[in-house]
């Protein structure tokens, strides 16, 4: 993936920054709205975590809100669920040593009647506090890794159950390396290549099988794997969905 820094929306106010502006902008923007207030979805005052988890490139970021009641399980969920999910592969956090791996790679949608490790039903107030740098790994043959960090600790009118993303990287526009059109797959047999993006029209007239790329997806699991960003339901559009 290209080395520039990439730009996000804050979905409290709107405005654009970029990911090391994100994570000094939120905290304060989010203690003067006093609330981050899905449609839909009833919400409450709690405590939250606000979460920064980005990829190793740090060009994939996202600035999480996450109820101190809620569980490990919920805040894997979401990062699943955006970023990760593609064949049911196992997972686990680190804080401090690795802790939270799960028992059963068909436990990633994280139904506590499949027998899921004990670990992921701790609350996030029991094992996080302000201030802690954690990690977490997913798929132990092709390897994904995020790194999380607690930015702060609020009192936020949030919804009653869930993570909620508060900010995202924006998708990254990618040229195709054959004809410097806007691309939308990624070569997998040639991740080693300086520029492995190329458009549909050049992907078709490739002499490479065409089983052999992937949707280009807004996540650090991009071309990894199968991952093809289908339970993303996040969908990249980037709508307001705080309220004052």
């Amino acid at each position: 993936m290209p080395p520039e820094e990439s730009q996000g929306k804050c979905r409290v106010c709107g405005q654009m920054f970029a990911g090391s502006a994100m994570s000094r902008h939120l905290g304060p923007c989010l203690t003067k709205a006093g609330s981050f207030v899905v449609r839909g979805k009833p919400s409450i005052v709690q405590d939250v975590f606000h979460i920064r988890a980005t990829g190793c490139d740090q060009l994939f970021w996202m600035h999480l809100l996450a109820p101190v009641k809620a569980t490990m399980a919920e805040l894997e969920d979401v990062l699943r669920r955006t970023w990760l999910e593609c064949c049911g592969h196992l997972s686990q956090f680190h804080i401090d040593h690795p802790l939270f791996q799960e028992d059963d790679p068909d436990d990633f949608d994280l139904d506590p009647d499949m027998g899921q490790n004990e670990s992921l039903k701790a609350k996030l107030g029991e094992v996080l506090e302000a201030g802690q740098e954690f990690g977490y790994e997913y798929d132990f043959g092709s390897t994904t890794e995020l790194n999380l960090k607690v930015i702060g600790r609020h009192a936020l009118q949030v919804p009653r159950k869930g993570v909620s993303i508060a900010a995202r990287n924006s998708p990254p526009t990618l040229k195709c390396a054959q004809c410097g059109a806007r691309a939308t797959r990624i070569a997998t047999e040639r991740m080693d290549e300086a520029n492995p993006f190329c458009c549909d029209r050049c992907m078709k007239n490739s002499e490479d099988d065409e089983a052999m790329f992937l949707p280009i997806t807004n996540s650090p699991r991009c071309g990894v794997c199968a991952y093809s960003g289908e339970m993303d339901e996040d969908q990249d559009a980037y709508p307001m969905m705080a309220t004052r």
